[in-house]
């Protein structure tokens, strides 16, 4: 990992007084379902203000991620604490201690820093993100939060090694696709490595994996 990334604290600003206080208030939303709707529909944003180049630590189920505020799973982190309390339910019923797990679409880190927190020192988490500009996020929350089981690897995965173009809506990082966007006038578009799931496990002589979550919009199959 690039322990020298330049951290997006020095080049953003902060979250005002007033999307503190109302994120104080709708952390208390109560619903498993529909907080990252709620947060990023248009009267919300209307009430927050711009989040424009702000950019805070938000604290989540597994720690703190580094979350943007106009951006789709940023914004359901600062101000709700989540993006889907489901799948935090979920995984720590399947999850223990020294499991290994892998996270597929790793985002902002959102389920890493949570694979982590339950795996423990002596688990494993296998994070793939090939969105460069997210990759030097998850090195400062990784850091952040002395996630020392996750392994960050900077690709995609594919049925066979080659190189792709992902595209990325500038207001929504994680919607990054191999398979969509590309029509986009405001999406970003980067050229990136791609591998095999079992080449990368079988390189870490991976022998078993408790649990894999996918988020690869359209890449799937």
């Amino acid at each position: 990992m690039n322990t020298n990334a330049r951290s997006p604290e020095t080049r953003v600003k902060t979250p005002t007084a007033g999307q503190h206080i109302l994120a104080a208030i709708s952390r208390g939303y109560p619903l498993f379902s529909g907080g990252a709707s709620i947060t990023n529909s248009s009267w919300f944003t209307s009430w927050s203000g711009s989040g424009h180049g702000r950019r805070a630590w938000a604290r989540v189920p597994g720690g703190v991620v580094n979350a943007a505020l106009d951006d789709y799973v940023g914004r359901a982190c600062f101000y709700v604490g989540d993006l889907d309390p489901k799948l935090t339910w979920v995984c720590k019923r399947l999850i223990g201690a020294g499991d290994t797990v892998v996270d597929i679409g790793a985002n902002i880190g959102l389920m890493s820093v949570l694979f982590a927190k339950f795996v423990g020192a002596k688990g494993v988490v296998h994070a793939f993100e090939p969105n460069p500009l997210l990759q030097d996020v998850l090195v400062e929350t990784f850091e952040r939060n002395r996630a020392t089981s996750v392994r960050l690897h900077r690709m995609a995965l594919g049925e066979e090694p080659g190189v792709l173009e992902l595209c990325a809506p500038s207001d929504n990082a994680g919607q990054g696709s191999l398979v969509f966007h590309k029509n986009r006038a405001d999406s970003r578009r980067y050229t990136v490595p791609v591998r095999t799931l079992s080449d990368v496990l079988g390189e870490a002589k991976t022998q078993k994996v408790r649990l894999i979550k996918i988020d690869v919009e359209g890449f799937e199959l």
